[in-house]
């Protein structure tokens, strides 16, 4: 739903804080190092893009590889967010 929260008016800013309330500060919250709140946005960032590919986009390379294949070459992208 977050990703066409511009598309509900004054009813995408309530999504928008609850996701954040949900998701991002719930993440950040249990990073430790610097800079929690940017890698928990740029964690969620890259999980919600690689689900829009897939599910909106429906990126026929995306959707063809195996998950190990995809969290092989997309986990470490996510991983250097969440580890200092």
């Amino acid at each position: 739903r977050i990703a066409f929260a511009p598309l509900h008016g004054d009813h995408g800013d309530i999504l928008r804080a609850n996701f954040r309330a949900q998701v991002t500060d719930r993440l950040a919250a249990r990073l430790t190092g610097p800079d929690a709140g940017l890698r928990a946005e740029l964690a969620v960032a890259a999980l919600i893009g690689v689900g829009v590919m897939y599910g909106i986009a429906r990126g026929p390379h995306l959707r063809e590889s195996g998950p190990d294949e995809v969290a092989d070459r997309y986990g470490p992208l996510v991983q250097a967010q969440l580890t200092p």
